[in-house]
């Protein structure tokens, strides 16, 4: 089991901390905790990468939204381990931001493209058409 400099450094905790700890312990929630275990086991039963935003609490108490990714590091042997990733997303807009209550996404498409598509969509319909042609 390895942590990174940049996740300990990210949940307020020494690496030698997190190295064996549960998982749970950096959840805002344990319930939330719980359900990623299920997210996470039909992700990776279809062959997807994970990816989910939830509440996470430093070792100080503060809480902030973080950008959860992980994927097997061998589909076909589950004892070769996981590979995850976490980003603090807490200064993206409000709207961008949910729990992650239901799986989402399409393999090769995130939640992300598909809130890009829907401001890109909002800002066409608000403005009027332009006379010039792209080419």
């Amino acid at each position: 089991e390895l942590v990174s400099a940049a996740w300990a450094a990210l949940v307020g905790r020494d690496v030698a901390a997190l190295v064996g700890t549960p998982a749970a312990g950096i959840f805002a929630d344990a319930a939330d905790y719980e359900t990623l275990g299920t997210q996470v086991a039909g992700a990776f039963a279809a062959g997807r990468v994970y990816e989910g935003e939830w509440r996470f609490r430093r070792a100080d108490g503060s809480l902030f939204w973080g950008q959860l990714r992980g994927q097997p590091v061998d589909a076909g042997d589950a004892e070769a381990g996981t590979i995850w990733t976490l980003a603090d997303v807490t200064a993206l807009p409000e709207s961008r931001r949910r729990p992650s209550t239901i799986p989402y996404g399409c393999p090769g498409r995130s939640r992300g493209s598909a809130s890009v598509r829907h401001v890109v969509a909002r800002l066409r319909a608000a403005r009027p058409p332009s006379r010039t042609r792209a080419c």
